[in-house]
């Protein structure tokens, strides 16, 4: 499977477990769909990653590599901000859903590890 393959496979099962954590009613649904576009938004990252590693490779005018990777690099960014700026909501239903939840650490998830930003 190709560097970009992998997330991008893991993007699409979450798409789809957020959209069936929507059809779930109440509180519980709602945390459900928050954290599932929580890890959305990670493994999106993790895709514009591995197109930053690829686009180089894969363009012949690296004058037009440079502007994209530059481009996915910003897309980038933004991508793992706003997987920070969702930790509230999410500690918020959360607390909500299991109490004692809010004030024990959250299971390791595998997308849940350092986004590698490349040169």
């Amino acid at each position: 499977m190709s560097t970009i393959s992998e997330p991008l496979t893991d993007a699409r099962r979450l798409l789809e477990q957020v959209e069936h954590s929507l059809e779930g009613a109440g509180t519980e649904g709602l945390r459900a769909a928050v954290e599932g576009v929580h890890e959305v938004t990670r493994a999106l990252a993790a895709v514009t990653a591995a197109l930053m590693e690829q686009v180089p490779v894969g363009l012949d005018d690296q004058g037009i590599a440079k502007e994209v990777v530059a481009d996915l690099r910003a897309m980038h960014g933004c991508l793992t901000t706003s997987t920070l700026l969702l930790a509230p909501a999410l500690e918020d239903l959360r607390g909500l859903t299991s109490p004692e939840a809010a004030t024990v650490p959250r299971q390791q998830n595998p997308l849940d590890r350092p986004m590698p930003i490349p040169a």
